[in-house]
Formats: C-alpha cells, structure tokens, sequence
C-alpha cells in the first residue's frame, strides 16, 4: 500500500503543468523503480517455499486450506490474491487494455525494447503513454512509462493509483475477514485443549491431598488397634496373676 501511495504522489507532481518534460520524465523513472519494488516484494513474500503475494502463477488468487478441528470439514481456507504489477494495473483505464487499436510503429517497437509482447489477439494499448503488460503463468507484468508522457497523461495515472489502491484494500479486507475467523478458531481450539488436559487430569492423576490424609487416618487406625490389642494382653497377664 506504501508503494501505491508513492506513486500516486509522485504521479500527482508530475501533473503539474508548470514541471519541465526532463524532471517529469525523471519522475517516471522513479514511478518505474517503484512497481519493480512491488514485483519484488510479491516474488520475496514467501512461506514454506508458497510465494503469497504472485497468485497461482504469477496470475489470479493463491488458495490455503486451514485445519482447524479434528473433524475433515474443519476448515478455514484464505484466498489471497497476487498483488504484482499486472494484477493491480493491467486494464485499469489508461493502461494496457485487450480490444483497442495501437496507434503507430513507435509504440510497438517501444513495447518490444521494454520485452513486452503485444498480447493475444492484437490487444494492444488504450493509453499510449503509461502501460503495464499482463502477467502470464510464467511472468510477471511489466510496467512502463514513456520519457514523453505528458502532465494531462500523469493526471489520468492518478485515477488509475486509485482503482489499484482500491483493488489492493480489497485484498485487505478480504485477508482481515480470514485471519478474523482463524483467530476465533484458535481460541475455540486453545479452550478445547485445555478442557481436555483437565478432563484427563481428574482421570490419570493422584489427588495427593486426599491421599495423603487417608494415610494418616489409617496410620492412626492402626496405631490405635495397636495400643489397645497391647492392652488387652496386659490385662489377661493380670487376670492370671490373681489366680
């Protein structure tokens, strides 16, 4: 989101009419190095060798099942989906859009030099001069921006950070909503646990209080039949003193 909102500001000087073309195309540049950093932290944002942030494929969302319970259908499952160039910007207004017209062999041979193939069926560009290409099952899109796009092409850029940014809220809240539900689970199953060791406790363990006691009482019990079997024996020795 950070990145986004760098873009946006960035794209928001470049709108001003007053800038020269040299410091605005040097604002593209650094537009350019911004959505590289994007790329780059969806390909690092990995787990267990899942990366998080690329989809399935650089395309699309990336689906986690969550086992939640002991039952088979105790399951949380979390759809994220990928956050790289192409995802937040390809045919979003001004940018590569499938159905319009290239207009010139400038731009095709500019999306070339940039390694951007024209995509299926002719698909070319609805803005000439700010573009990203599509992601494909193998890469990542890329992002582009013409040293002669004008301040009125930046102002349009703008509106698209918008719809990007929006996109990306999105996947926010989609992502708070499951980690929301996990959370609950976690604490349904930590109060499981700890019910259960309870349970398993008043069944496996010695209650030594309540044990102990009942020693004593036997031991004084015992003592007692003790003394008063010795008594006994005493009185029949006086018994038989007297005869």
């Amino acid at each position: 989101m950070n990145s986004l909102i760098e873009m946006k500001s960035l794209a928001t000087q470049a709108s001003n009419q007053a800038m020269s073309n040299a410091n605005r195309a040097l604002i593209g540049d650094q537009i350019e190095g911004v959505a590289e950093d994007i790329n780059e932290t969806a390909d690092q944002t990995v787990y267990k060798n899942k990366e998080l942030l690329n989809g399935t494929g650089y395309t699309g969302s990336l689906t986690l099942t969550f086992q939640t319970g002991e039952r088979s259908e105790d399951t949380i499952i979390a759809t994220i989906d990928a956050v790289n160039i192409s995802e937040l910007f390809y045919g979003s207004g001004t940018l590569l859009t499938a159905g319009t017209t290239i207009l010139g062999s400038t731009l095709s041979a500019d999306l070339t030099a940039h390694g951007i193939g024209i995509p299926r069926g002719g698909a070319v560009l609805k803005g000439l001069a700010i573009y990203s290409s599509q992601a494909t099952a193998g890469t990542q899109g890329v992002f582009h921006i013409n040293d002669n796009a004008t301040a009125a092409d930046f102002n349009n850029f703008v509106e698209v950070v918008d719809i990007a940014i929006d996109r990306l809220a999105e996947n926010f809240k989609s992502l708070g909503i499951t980690q929301s539900s996990l959370s609950l689970r976690e604490n349904i199953v930590f109060e499981s646990i700890i019910s259960n060791e309870s349970a398993k406790s008043r069944i496996l363990d010695t209650d030594f209080a309540k044990e102990q006691s009942e020693s004593i009482r036997l031991q004084i019990l015992q003592q007692t039949a003790t003394s008063a079997l010795a008594q006994a024996n005493n009185e029949s020795i006086t018994v038989l003193d007297f005869i």
